[in-house]
């Protein structure tokens, strides 16, 4: 077994990977361990390396690979998702699955042909760019969604840019799921050459908000996120000028 990996750190760090059983493509959450090894991550990794796996596996069962979560560490994706693969991370509310499909390779090689490798690709999948593409959530396994850089401490934030000063007085944001959420945000407006905060959310614990504050006008409106739950994301963020009340 390998893994394409890369090692950030300036030293080796010492890794532990695990073979599960799942009961079913994509279902993560009942997976029962089936082997475990370690191995070291030379520093400054990039590429393929061979993992002491060497189980037996049953043909036309479903096993998944679960590396921890290890800082200066990434794992490579390949370009598409291959039929026949899933993908998901852990987190303290249990296992979120998501687009792709990590890079690896098995002995004997398995039958579908595996694609190129796709090194930046997290970034595409979760782009700003996203929020505008019209979903509110993920569809066929892709996220719809943004994420930023999860490595980075918050407050994080996106923005819209609309070209021209226009009038709103409603925000609709999405997050990925309500476990995937924000919860604690403010809604800016760029005002004389400064952010202005129009509105602040504490303690959400909803998937959808709608939030509504005095009608302002402005060209670009950003989110700004201060406390979230692991691994959240973003999916919608629609703009109004609703009738007043």
């Amino acid at each position: 077994m390998a893994l394409y990996l890369f090692n950030q750190n300036r030293v080796p760090v010492s890794m532990r990977v695990e073979l599960h059983t799942a009961d079913a493509l994509g279902e993560f959450n009942t997976g029962r361990p089936v082997q475990a090894a370690e191995f070291e991550l030379p520093a400054g990794q990039r590429g393929w390396i061979e993992v002491p796996l060497h189980a037996a596996v049953e043909p036309g069962d479903f096993y998944f690979l679960w590396l921890p979560k290890t800082r200066g560490v990434r794992w490579a994706l390949y370009a598409y998702q291959p039929e026949g693969t899933a993908r998901a991370y852990r987190t303290a509310a249990g296992w979120q699955t998501m687009y792709g499909c990590y890079a690896f390779r098995t002995e004997p090689a398995p039958a579908v042909k595996l694609p190129r490798l796709a090194l930046e690709s997290t970034k595409a999948i979760y782009s700003p760019e996203n929020i505008i593409n019209g979903y509110a959530r993920a569809v066929h396994g892709w996220p719809n969604s943004w994420r930023p850089d999860p490595a980075q401490p918050l407050p994080q934030w996106v923005q819209l840019d609309f070209g021209q000063p226009v009038s709103f007085n409603t925000v609709h944001v999405s997050f990925q799921t309500k476990k995937l959420r924000a919860d604690a945000f403010r809604i800016e407006v760029w005002s004389n050459g400064t952010w202005r905060t129009v509105a602040e959310v504490q303690g959400n614990t909803a998937r959808r908000r709608v939030i509504q504050f005095n009608r302002s006008t402005a060209q670009r409106l950003r989110i700004v996120v201060t406390a979230a739950q692991e691994g959240w994301a973003i999916c919608e963020l629609r703009v109004y000028e609703e009738p007043e009340q």
